[in-house]
Order: structure tokens, then sequence, then C-alpha cells
């Protein structure tokens, strides 16, 4: 929680057992003792999880949980927006079979909507028990046979799930998935599977950036230390420093790319229409905007870009600036997992 903190999230997501016991008011009443002061700036999204069911009726959850119902007039599995994401909570288990066809309709109607609307650009699912893992519960076969269809079908990002005990991020048949399990339980071990991209038995947290049509993150163990990085795109890459599709080598549209620059470079040098006492920079070498080897900086922690240039409503401002840093993580050298095929970098 208090790792969690520090990345000032605009919301969180638990991928259920958030108590012991779903039949003890002590137990949720330890769960909120503990979670207090992030949730205080942070929206929590439950799901439910196998150690809530202990209690049939799920009687204190309703009682402590409000997630947004508007979609689905149920507590137990909703979707709400948030900007350009969709994201969609299933309850693993309603119903004989863990997905009453009551939850399964609602979730085809919910997805098929999201994927009609515009105005939505990424799908994420939830679920407790989810469709595919390597560790001590395995795959859910209900979950791959009943509800994997119908995400492939709409076009979702990514399925969450927890109920193993460890970090696990894979893709099957074209539709990734996470479990993300490590928040406080006794871990279980890893494992791999022919889907597995990676995996590990750690306590951790995973962080995601939406940009546009770009989606990119990464796995913390508790330390703040990375596991592992991952990035993609549903449309043109948007060139940001954090993403490897965006070394200069690699873009495809680099000489569009550098006669903009060139535009600007140009632009800039026309100081006419600017106070007498503005004074702006050329624009920095290409390189060093859209490329940073990351082998040869190994062992620096921070690097510092800034941008003393800013523009308002009535024109260029020089009274006000605009301060961007890129840095490394606290330790001293940055970990690179052979899967992830990512160098990363966080912008600040």
């Amino acid at each position: 929680v208090n790792a969690i903190i520090k990345e000032n999230p605009i919301f969180i997501i638990n991928t259920g057992d958030l108590v012991e016991s779903g039949l003890s008011q002590d137990d949720y009443q330890k769960f909120f003792e503990i979670e207090r002061d992030l949730l205080r700036n942070s929206c929590l999204f439950p799901t439910v999880g196998n150690h809530e069911i202990t209690d049939p009726t799920l009687t204190l959850y309703k009682k402590f949980f409000f997630p947004p119902t508007s979609s689905s007039n149920d507590k137990l599995f909703y979707s709400f927006d948030v900007s350009n994401i969709h994201i969609a909570v299933l309850n693993s288990y309603d119903g004989l079979l863990g997905f009453s066809n009551t939850q399964l309709k609602w979730l085809e109607d919910d997805l098929s909507n999201a994927k009609n609307n515009p105005k939505t650009d990424h799908i994420f699912t939830v679920m407790h028990h989810g469709p595919y893992s390597a560790s001590n519960h395995g795959d859910n076969s209900i979950a791959k046979s009943k509800v994997v269809p119908i995400l492939k079908k709409y076009g979702v990002d990514m399925t969450f799930a927890g109920h193993d005990h460890n970090y696990e991020r894979g893709e099957a048949d074209g539709l990734r998935y996470m479990v993300a399990g490590g928040g406080g339980a006794p871990l279980y071990s890893s494992g791999e599977s022919q889907y597995t991209i990676y995996s590990e038995k750690a306590l951790h947290y995973v962080v995601f950036n939406i940009y546009g049509p770009d989606v990119s993150g990464c796995a913390y163990r508790v330390d703040g230390s990375i596991m592992e990085c991952f990035n993609w795109s549903k449309g043109n890459a948007l060139p940001d420093a954090g993403f490897d599709d965006t070394f200069i080598d690699d873009i495809q549209s680099k000489d569009t790319i550098i006669n903009d620059i060139q535009e600007i470079n140009d632009l800039s040098s026309d100081t006419s229409n600017l106070p007498q006492d503005s004074n702006i920079e050329d624009t920095p070498a290409l390189e060093d905007i859209f490329y940073l080897d990351t082998d040869e900086i190994k062992d620096i922690k921070d690097i510092e870009i800034t941008d003393t240039i800013a523009f308002t409503d009535t024109g260029y401002d020089s009274s006000s600036g605009m301060d961007y840093s890129i840095s490394k993580p606290d330790s001293e050298t940055q970990k690179q997992s052979e899967y992830s095929g990512c160098s990363c970098l966080f912008i600040e």
C-alpha cells in the first residue's frame, strides 16, 4: 500500500480476495485500516474473490463496497469508463459453473457497446480466477470456454486476474492476460506455460499508463524495483522516450518528423511577433528528442531535460516554464527483462 501511494494513481483495481473470510467483519475492518491512506485519494474498484464467497450472500462485501451499477444493476459484476478506457469487472463465482448466463449475456452486450463507442480506444476485463495461469490454481477451464471467446470477439486489450499469488503476464491465442496476485497473501511458485511471457514469485503491484492509443506499464516489487515492463499500441505509437518502438532507426515516418522539426526551427527563428525580451532557442537535435541509448547510461541515475518555453492563450510567456525530467529507477542499474523487449525510462 505504501508503495502504491507513491505512484499517486488515478484509480486502483483489486483483483479479489480482499479479506481472509467474507464472513468476518473484523477482516474487513483490518482491510480498511491497512488501505485507509490509499483510499483517501484514490478510488478502488473491487473484484469478488473466492475468500469473499465464503459468505454466499456476500452481505458484508455489499455493505462496504459501492462499485458503479449503472451498466448492470449488480455490485458483483459491473463496468465503468475512464477517459478512453472501458473496464468490465466480472464475478468468477456467479452460479454453479462460475459464470451465469445472465452475466455472460450482460458481458456480451457491455463489450459490444464499448466496441462501438467511438470514444473507447481500450477495453480491459477483470476476474478473480482468470482463464490462464501457470501457478498453483492453473487455468480456469470455464473462463476459457465461456468468457474468452467473448473477450476475443470484441478485441479486449488484456484480461486481469488474481487467485494465484504471484505475477504472470502472457498471451494466449491473441489475448493478452495478466495474473496480479501479489498483494500480501503467502506467495505461490510462479511457473511457466506455453503462454507465459514473464512470471515471478514476488509481492508486487502493476502500474498502467494510457496515452491515447498507446498502453505502457511496469510490474514493480514492493521495494520499487522493476520486474518487467511492457507496451503496445492500438494505432500509431506516440513519440515518447519511454517507448522502445520510437527509436529513430525504427520510425517509419522519420523524414516527415525531420521536416516538422525543421519547420519548428524556422518558426522559432522568427521573433517578430514576440516581446522584445523573449528568447527562443533552437529545437534540440532530432536524435536528442527521439533516441536515448539506455545501454550507454546504465550508471546514470537521473537525466534532466528542461524546456523553458511556455505558451499561453495570448502568446509567448517568458515568465513561466515547464520542467520535464526523465529518471531512472532508484536502483544503480536498470533491470531489463529478456521477455519484455522494452528499455524502460520513466517520465515524472
